[in-house]
């Protein structure tokens, strides 16, 4: 059929859908014998913004004593005058606000719309929304300033709410579309600075970029700086929408979102608008106002709760898998708020409130404001939400959330043992007891006290948890166990299993069957999955063929590919730290201990070893001041893991002094729990140290210290691991063993999304195969790079070179030219055409789908593998080769122009010496690699299978036996204990003292350092005979030798200047 590509048969296909959906689609005719002059009741108002009959007949409908009262103070001109008022109080307080209470003109009050009661008990309320109009037109002129129409216009008597720019991908695509929103719909007329009513924000709420394909939209209009976001389903884990047989990719947003009685519920359960406010680094405060509209997969999974808690009623357990990014806290807001007000009908037709409260349980204080802000604005009564975060609870605060007409308590994992203690208390209690304290502490009447009791005794209530967000597991989770009797106040906590034990408690007071949970998390673990997860079939028992498995999802996958969070993996690396230990005189021969638990007092007497923890702050102080310090304007955060509160002190120490002793511009923020008493030695501190005593901030938290332009780097041990947003935090480098989801959470936290940011993690501890395989189960597919080390720079390098696609005389020409000041763009590209004609010609050579057109594929993406392989190892390492220099700037310039479409007894450890120590890089991690499924989640299976008998040894033999470990990997080079005996000996020499004094540690190895150096090794040969002979006698250890004593020996100089 001629013109069935085209952009306007999907629009009217569109509207024919909307038409069997409640929707009326185009203008309403006139009726025969309508006068003339109200004709112009029936076209769009430009300047009020309004279609002006829809809102006329509604309020005549359904508000006739009302209408009367305007026309008998107003006589003629009755219908112009609402009209005023109205669009004078869309103006004023937007569509929104005046959807929700209506407007008051002198002695009339109106309402704009009926929204779907939430019980039938008033069979008026039903009528008046089945009058509700709702009206699509489409092609609609909406400007005094020019021609220009919109594709369609959605209004709810006669307030357009919504508008949509439509495409079809047979011509055109979804960039199409937001290009036309952003070039052609301003919301101000470019010449003379017009407001456009449809457009500013005080009409339309909405604004959707459609095509057959995608659907993206945005609730402020910017011009060329708006910002849309994908609406879409997702596919297969990923971005996009799946394919429907026969339809649209996209008929979800008229057929699902956009039905008159959806539309009409997110106007009164969802849209909210939003004002946050900040402190910028120039001291001046920032305010934001959005309104805010649900993402599809946040309405999907609102929408299936509610539908599954209506059919179920209370009891049952519901888990949603939504990553980061997901915007989980308004997910559990609009879900908190729903289920507040959610009725249903029993077996007996009687219809109630399915929960009385509804519990939020949440370490975020972000959610505390946002579920207050967002639940004020459907509300017009206070109180509906009650928020117990304080750390020292008050019985009148418990008693306000049982006694005040409170749907929703918000509680944290300090507070929710104490609610459960009190309701305990209460339960205890006789009924008149019952009532005189109801009465009391809530300030009731007995009557009213009364009327509780039932509530008391056999409420019903709902657990919202934000479970993956317990951002300070360390005391708190204690104090949990502790209120609920499970376990040692020196156990670690884990936020999923601290919450899985508050459902058991919890269920312990109100009963299971009065008890509904619903349990967010980004990273579900196994025994969540088998707590909360639903089985495909209810009736049968969990098993092999019965998965438990999240009720919705939202994956990493998708949220990286919408833009919504960072890959963390794109840049990690990994150390590897060689050493060796000596016994220093010490006899262990006899002394038999534990081997599991001495080899653990080993390595972390190592791991807070004076000289390793140096080395490592030597690197990651280096590493931000190189790669990370400068970005986001020189905004940029960095956290280090720590795996104890022993090793953050250390941490922090060794970084002051270092960044202190070189002057550098940076600062450092500390975090862990209680007090650091004693030393790796068992050795008493005093004083103790704390967390409070070590950063001084006077009562400023430590989340708000670190977003100043003061400090750049916070060191942590168990807390600020989860559910710590900080949008600026680009670096992690990481000194403890992460298994797992513990993983995932960890390094998620650089995640976030900020203009201008790309992340780092360096890890001296984990192994990069376990870090990419503890994130796959929550991935998905991706779209990502294998994993790599630096060789594969030259074996990538080398099938580059081998396509045959460029010459070495192009690539020196090139970077060359590159190199040149001031060179011109057009000499650039002249000397990139000839490899660019011999791309394109070899791609239109080949046909479409070929092996040859694959491999071309496969070679414009090694691009641009390379180059990011290459920007971060070479800050980690040196190359020193050319080569490698010189295709990166090639590649880099190429490949745009190449675009085919464009972590019991103390051991005695204190004879331990430690002689040798290296670290080196051993590999990374560039994404995780596309197609990967990932792997299952593995409940535990073996409990009790350990062994009860420890393994005894010496130390002697523990020793040699870990020594073996770094066999062929340390040199004499690595000698701690030579190269300090070197050092003393070269501090000696005055000529040296004046060049380090005079010099940049660069140069001061240019001067009388070498043969300095040398003249130390010779003089020590009668002592350490075999090391010197060693440095003599071989270049790559006496080269080694010389790049650790540069270091010690200028810092030594300085160390003699600074302290006189």
């Amino acid at each position: 059929m001629t013109g069935v590509h085209l952009e306007k048969t999907f629009e009217r296909e569109m509207l024919d859908d909307m038409a069997t959906s409640g929707w009326e689609v185009r203008k309403r005719k006139p009726a025969a014998g309508t006068p003339a002059a109200d004709l112009w009741l029936y076209e769009y108002d430009k300047v009020r913004g309004l279609y002006p009959i829809d809102v006329i007949e509604w309020i005549k409908a359904t508000q006739p004593t009302e209408y009367a009262k305007v026309k008998k103070l107003q006589g003629g001109g009755t219908d112009v005058r609402i009209l005023d008022v109205l669009a004078k109080e869309l103006d004023a307080r937007g569509p929104l606000d005046v959807l929700r209470r209506g407007f008051k003109d002198i002695n009339a009050r109106f309402r704009l719309v009926q929204f779907n009661p939430a019980s039938g008990l008033n069979p008026e309320l039903a009528t008046r929304y089945a009058q509700v109009v709702c009206r699509a037109i489409n092609q609609l002129r909406y400007s005094t300033e020019k021609e220009d129409s919109i594709d369609v216009v959605l209004f709810v008597n006669g307030i357009p709410v919504a508008t949509e720019e439509l495409k079809t991908d047979l011509t055109q695509s979804i960039g199409d579309a937001m290009r036309q929103y952003r070039d052609d719909r301003p919301p101000r007329h470019p010449a003379n600075n017009k407001v456009e009513p449809l457009l500013a924000g005080k009409r339309a709420l909405v604004h959707f970029a459609v095509s057959t394909d995608e659907v993206r939209m945005t609730t402020k209009l910017e011009g060329k700086d708006t910002q849309f976001l994908p609406f879409n389903r997702g596919d297969a884990g990923g971005k996009g929408n799946p394919v429907v047989p026969g339809c649209y990719r996209t008929e979800y947003l008229w057929k699902e979102v956009l039905t008159k009685d959806s539309l009409l519920e997110l106007l009164q359960h969802y849209l909210h608008h939003s004002k946050t406010e900040r402190w910028l680094p120039d001291g001046k405060k920032e305010v934001k106002e959005q309104t805010i509209f649900p993402r599809y997969h946040q309405l999907q999974a609102v929408r299936l709760l509610k539908s599954m808690v209506s059919a179920e009623g209370v009891g049952h357990d519901y888990l949603v898998q939504h990553s980061a990014g997901s915007g989980k806290s308004n997910t559990i807001a609009w879900l908190s708020h729903q289920l507040a007000s959610l009725h249903a009908t029993d077996a007996q037709g009687k219809e109630a409130k399915v929960f009385d409260t509804i519990l939020v349980l949440t370490d975020r204080t972000i959610l505390d404001d946002q579920l207050q802000e967002t639940i004020g604005s459907f509300e017009q009564q206070a109180g509906v939400v009650v928020k117990i975060t304080d750390k020292d609870v008050k019985t009148d605060q418990l008693a306000q959330a049982l006694t005040q007409n409170a749907g929703i308590v918000i509680l944290t994992i300090q507070t929710f043992p104490a609610f459960m203690a009190y309701l305990t208390r209460l339960k205890a209690m006789d009924d008149d007891q019952l009532g005189a304290h109801l009465a009391e502490k809530g300030k009731l009447t007995v009557d009213a006290a009364k009327a509780l009791i039932g509530k008391v005794r056999h409420g019903r209530y709902a657990i919202v948890a934000d479970e993956a967000h317990s951002s300070q597991t360390g005391q708190s989770a204690t104090r949990l166990r502790e209120a609920l009797g499970s376990g040692s106040a020196d156990e670690q906590g884990d936020a999923q299993d601290e919450l899985e034990a508050e459902v058991r408690a919890y269920e312990k007071q109100v009963g299971r069957d009065n008890l509904s949970y619903f349990a967010f998390t980004a990273t579900p673990k196994a025994k969540t999955l088998e707590r909360f997860g639903r089985r495909p079939d209810p009736a049968a028992p969990a098993s092999k063929d019965n998965l438990p498995a999240p009720l919705h999802v939202y994956t990493m996958q998708q949220a990286i590919e919408e833009g919504f969070i960072l890959d963390v993996l794109k840049n990690y690396t990994s150390y590897k730290t060689a050493w060796k230990l000596a016994y220093n005189g010490q006899d262990y021969d006899t002394d038999m201990v534990d081997q599991n638990q001495a080899h653990k007092s080993v390595i972390r007497w190592v791991k807070l070893h004076d000289h390793n923890i140096a080395q490592r702050v030597a690197i990651i102080v280096e590493h931000f001041r190189s790669n990370v310090a400068h970005l986001l304007g020189g905004q940029a955060k960095a956290m280090i893991v720590t795996e104890s509160r022993l090793a953050a002190v250390r941490y922090k120490q060794k970084i002051d002094a270092y960044i202190k002793e070189r002057g550098y511009p940076l600062a450092t923020l500390v975090a862990f729990s209680g007090e650091v008493s004693r030393d790796e030695n068992g050795l008493t501190l005093e004083p103790a140290f704390t967390e409070a005593g070590m950063n001084k901030l006077e009562g400023v938290s430590i989340p708000e210290t670190l977003d100043s332009e003061h400090y750049q780097v916070l060191i942590v041990a168990n807390k600020y691991q989860t559910g710590f947003d900080q949008p600026k935090l680009c670096a992690m480098y990481v000194d403890k063993r992460l298994d797992g989801v513990q993983a995932v959470q960890t390094l998620s936290r650089l995640n976030r999304i900020h203009p201008g940011k790309q992340t780092f993690i360096l890890d001296f501890v984990n192994d990069p195969e376990d870090v990419l395989a503890a994130f796959l189960p929550y991935y998905r597919t991706a779209t990502l790079t294998d994993v790599t080390d630096p060789n594969m720079l030259h074996a990538l390098q080398a099938k580059l070179d081998g396509e045959s696609i460029y010459t070495e005389a192009e690539v020196i020409a090139v970077s060359d030219a590159y190199a040149q000041p001031g060179v011109k763009q057009g000499t650039l590209q002249g000397l990139l055409a000839p490899i660019v004609d011999r791309f394109r010609t070899r791609w239109q050579a080949a046909a479409q789908g070929s092996e040859e057109r694959a491999t071309l594929e496969v070679f414009r993406h090694d691009l641009g593998s390379f180059v990011r392989s290459y920007d971060f190892l070479t800050q980690i390492i040196t190359y020193d080769d050319p080569d490698l220099a010189r295709r990166t700037v090639v590649y880099r310039l190429l490949q745009p122009l190449l675009a085919t479409e464009r972590l019991r007894d103390p051991i005695d450890l204190s004879g331990l010496l430690m002689t040798h120590h290296r670290i080196k890089q051993a590999g990374g991690i560039d994404g995780i690699p596309a197609g990967s499924e990932g792997g299952g989640l593995t409940p535990g299976q073996d409990i009790g299978t350990g062994s009860a008998t420890p393994v005894k040894t010496t130390m002697q033999a523990l020793v040699t036996q870990m020594n073996g470990l770094f066999e062929g990997e340390l040199t004499d080079a690595d000698l701690i204990s030579y190269a300090y005996s070197l050092t003393e000996k070269m501090l000696e020499n005055t000529t040296l003292e004046k060049q380090a004094a005079a010099s940049s540690k660069e140069r001061f190895i240019y001067g009388d350092f070498q043969p300095a150096m040398m003249k130390a090794v010779i003089e020590s040969m009668k002592s350490h005979k075999t090391m010197s002979d060693q440095v003599l006698g071989r270049l790559d250890v006496r080269e080694g030798l010389a790049s650790i004593l540069a270091d010690l020996v200028y810092e030594g100089f300085r160390k003699k200047r600074e302290e006189g």
